[in-house]
């Protein structure tokens, strides 16, 4: 649509100039504002919302483009951002944190997985690792009625019984870790999922078995793991007062666990990206390649 400039010429400071002038930016084709530019008071209107001078009131200069540029070697003083991290060895990683410590903290690694984003997604990986040296013991609920309450006690479960711990768990007044549940006494707790979330027993993590004595002793040294939607693993290995032996055995449990869940397609030097040791309040150190051969 062609608007003629002669009229506009004489309102060229009232706002509707200034309105038609911000349209003929925007819908160039729409509005032909052409003629406008005979006028200095309409160049110096075009001007001032076309131009945006510098800070330094210099003009800005105009740069083709010349295809890819080369890249200058980088100096001495740079951007942390802006460079990969450094890698450390298993042993250096650790002396780190124990010089950041100042009590007894726990030792936790950040494993980034390869979860397939871009192509077929990996299914979320969660289980519970047993690790060589347990730390932290869970308290363990254990609904179960008989022989397996038996089995239960005999294990060291912290809560066991029936439906009369039905209403202490609705009201929050136990605080418990892992919740069992034989398969006789798992439809008393249909009505549970929206309490209990992810602690409501079922078969596939095993915490709704007839085997109680195995899982408590498995939950109650165990240590559960599960994945993020950005292929995470955030889970504890051990503390800072444990030798370097000793985390490195709970790391490779875990490790060994973590592996069970790999597809096969999915080649073993390709299924980590990136593996970070951190303590509690210490910094993350990224750990070299070869610390991932266990």
């Amino acid at each position: 649509m062609n608007i003629e400039a002669e009229p506009f010429v004489k309102m060229a400071t009232t706002k509707v100039t200034l309105e038609l002038l911000k349209l003929s930016l925007v819908f160039p084709r729409k509005v032909a504002v052409r003629s406008f530019h005979c006028t200095p008071i309409c160049e110096r209107l075009i001007r001032t919302f076309r131009e945006k001078p510098r800070p330094d009131n210099r003009p800005v200069k105009y740069v083709p483009y010349q295809g890819k540029t080369e890249v200058k070697p980088r100096d001495d003083v740079y951007f942390l951002r802006s460079q990969d991290p450094p890698s450390h060895t298993f042993k250096e990683a650790l002396d780190v944190l124990r010089a950041y410590a100042f009590y007894e903290e726990t030792v936790r690694v950040n494993l980034r997985l390869d979860m397939k984003e871009k192509k077929i997604r990996t299914e979320a990986i969660r289980g519970t690792v047993l690790v060589a040296r347990p730390f932290k013991p869970k308290k363990i609920l254990v609904f179960a009625e008989g022989d397996l309450a038996l089995q239960a006690k005999e294990s060291d479960a912290d809560f066991i019984g029936g439906k009369e711990l039905i209403p202490q768990v609705e009201a929050g007044e136990l605080e418990f870790d892992y919740c069992l549940s034989s398969l006789d006494f798992l439809p008393n707790l249909s009505h549970m999922p929206k309490i209990l979330k992810d602690k409501m027993p079922n078969t596939r993590r095993g915490t709704a078995t007839d085997d109680i004595g195995s899982a408590v002793t498995q939950y109650r040294k165990g240590h559960s793991y599960k994945t993020t939607r950005m292929g995470h693993i955030n889970s504890e290995i051990g503390l800072l007062s444990f030798t370097n032996s000793e985390i490195r055995e709970n790391m490779r449990a875990l490790f060994t666990a973590i592996e069970s869940h790999k597809p096969e397609s999915v080649k073993r030097e390709n299924f980590y990206k990136q593996l970070v040791l951190s303590s509690q309040y210490g910094p993350g150190l990224v750990l070299n390649y070869e610390e991932f051969n266990l």
